[in-house]
């Protein structure tokens, strides 16, 4: 059986996928969008999701949501390859933010952090599933200062954290989040150490080799997840679910008659 050995930047890609970041560069292999770039999108589609997350999300729910990126020419699906490794239905995680103008998304993604539309957000070809959680009524006075600190990671210009370190002041997806309540006095989660993520095991031994001899991460290095029922940002009690996990690629009335979230 011929191992496929990853490069550099797939290792890059792979850590990038477990800790929830996507809109890896083309140079890895993922693919663009080439609809949305010249702007032929849905509008029928992004304005049904505007007017659902106007309708039910709130300042400081989370958005828990699965990508279908691919490499090897689009023969395989690497998202779900690394929610597979991680044991999670989801590879990436954002913040909703309810302003004067709209309903907004603070994520990251490897260009670095971003607030964008949530119509936006839904509507993204890479992803397949969406699911909502909000926090406990007991624990939401902790939002806003979470969601100042995105704004103010936004305005530093802050970058990706390619080295998935928890002390520098670069972020990744699960990290920005994780970080943005803990400053807000709330911790979410507990970092998971990547050799002990669940599935670990199933990663092919050269790409362990690899990532311990040509790049500073370490595989006892500990980083913050999406998750599932057990780890990570998903799993957090403070947490109660909103919308569970639903495909994307619905039509404008079957997004209308989506769910009414629990409040």
């Amino acid at each position: 059986m011929m191992v496929c050995k990853l490069s550099p930047v797939w290792l890059l890609v792979l850590l990038a996928a477990l800790t929830g970041c996507r809109s890896v560069p083309l140079s890895a292999g993922y693919r663009v969008d080439w609809f949305e770039q010249l702007g032929w999108t849905n509008h029928d589609e992004r304005y049904a999701w505007e007017r659902w997350g106007e309708a039910h999300l709130q300042n400081g729910d989370l958005l828990f949501v699965r990508g279908d990126s691919r490499i090897l020419f689009g023969l395989v699906n690497f998202s779900q390859l690394c929610t597979d490794v991680a044991d999670s239905r989801f590879s990436h995680v954002a913040l909703v933010s309810r302003e004067p103008d709209g309903v907004f998304v603070y994520d990251v993604v490897v260009g670095g952090p971003r607030h964008i539309p949530f119509d936006k957000f839904a509507t993204d070809q890479q992803i397949s599933l969406l699911a909502v959680k909000r926090l406990k009524p007991e624990y939401r006075g902790h939002i806003p200062a979470a969601v100042e600190y995105c704004r103010s990671v936004g305005r530093a210009s802050g970058k990706f954290d390619a080295e998935f370190k928890l002390d520098n002041e670069h972020f990744y997806c699960s990290e920005l989040v994780e970080l943005a309540f803990r400053h807000a006095g709330l911790p979410l989660s507990q970092p998971v150490r990547i050799d002990h993520l669940p599935r670990i095991d199933e990663l092919p031994p050269t790409t362990r080799t690899l990532i311990d001899t040509m790049t500073n991460i370490r595989m006892d290095q500990e980083i913050f997840l999406p998750g599932n029922d057990q780890i990570g940002i998903w799993s957090c009690p403070y947490l109660e679910p909103v919308l569970d996990g639903t495909k994307t690629d619905l039509l404008p009335a079957q997004i209308a008659a989506l769910p009414m979230p629990v409040d």
